[in-house]
């Protein structure tokens, strides 16, 4: 009974993964600085900004204004709505990770309201910054205008404790169930006696 529920699980986890064999799915922590900003005359931006967020997506999909894969960790600036972004596999902009306000969509800002974007070019293979606009609610409007003028670091999450208690657990569990499955039950040693 033990060894047909497991031959029925690893046919089951080998068939889940082969349905994802072409799946590339990323979490990473992006950390992002941008400076030099144009803006209004007149008026000072916020010179540097920066911030981070965790998100977490399929490289060989495409997404539209998601806010459930996307978590805003810091930002030096006022956002008045949901973080969202935006990854398209296709196109002129096939690769790039637009990151921004809800408002209108990652890759917009509305004007007199607290809103941003962030472009990032490759972000599959090789992440660069391209550009970060930002408004606020008087109506000021500022954006850098060289791709050398930011940066953008990637970084791999840690775990929760809850994470590794949990993966402990499992270890623990199969080795108990690996262990129990070597031992030789006295009913089943009369079945191996020679006849």
């Amino acid at each position: 009974m033990l060894k047909h529920f497991g031959a029925a699980a690893l046919a089951a986890g080998l068939a889940m993964s082969a349905g994802q064999a072409g799946a590339v799915t990323i979490t990473k922590i992006v950390d992002f600085s941008a400076t030099g900003f144009t803006g209004a005359p007149g008026v000072t931006p916020t010179d540097p900004v920066t911030g981070s967020f965790l998100i977490t997506l399929d490289t060989t999909q495409d997404y539209t204004n998601d806010t459930a894969d996307i978590q805003l960790l810091s930002l030096n600036i006022d956002l008045g709505s949901t973080l969202s972004f935006n990854y398209s596999t296709t196109g002129a902009y096939a690769g790039w990770l637009y990151v921004g306000g809800l408002q209108l969509g990652p890759d917009f800002v509305q004007f007199f309201s607290n809103d941003f974007y962030l472009q990032l070019a490759d972000f599959g293979t090789s992440p660069s910054f391209n550009q970060l606009g930002y408004t606020k609610a008087n109506g000021d409007y500022y954006y850098t205008t060289s791709p050398t003028s930011g940066s953008v670091t990637l970084t791999d999450p840690v775990p929760e404790p809850a994470a590794w208690a949990l993966m402990l657990l499992g270890f623990g569990g199969l080795g108990s169930a690996l262990r129990r499955s070597r031992r030789v039950r006295p009913s089943d040693q009369a079945l191996l006696r020679p006849l």
